[in-house]
């Protein structure tokens, strides 16, 4: 079963000259988790899954201010405001969290942390 995570291209200049597809996305999950992983064997830890979806959130929504300034030069208005920017980010999070549990019902289902 194929799963798109990336509906649509945002990227700067309509997405023209953007290569980063679904693969590409897939791909650098994986990577991300997998150093995770390294740092944990390396440092000797094991931190909870709360400890580390805050960390991941921090940098998704570090993530996400970033794009919201690159959409606002492209479109050279400012940006519309905090609550604003907290509602799309609300609303990313929501289908991006939406997607991977389609993708993954066994791993919700045996999650023990």
């Amino acid at each position: 079963m194929k799963v798109l995570l990336s509906d649509e291209c945002n990227c700067p200049n309509d997405g023209n000259n953007c290569d980063f597809t679904t693969a590409h996305e897939l791909a650098l999950t994986k990577e991300i988790m997998g150093v995770i992983g390294r740092y944990h064997q390396l440092q000797h830890i094991d931190p909870s899954p709360l400890c580390l979806r805050d960390t991941m959130l921090a940098v998704a929504a570090l993530l996400h201010l970033e794009a919201v300034t690159v959409a606002d030069a492209k479109s050279g208005k400012p940006s519309v405001g905090g609550k604003r920017v907290i509602e799309e980010f609300t609303e990313a999070a929501s289908e991006r969290l939406e997607a991977v549990i389609g993708a993954s019902p066994a791993r919700v289902a045996r999650s023990k942390h």
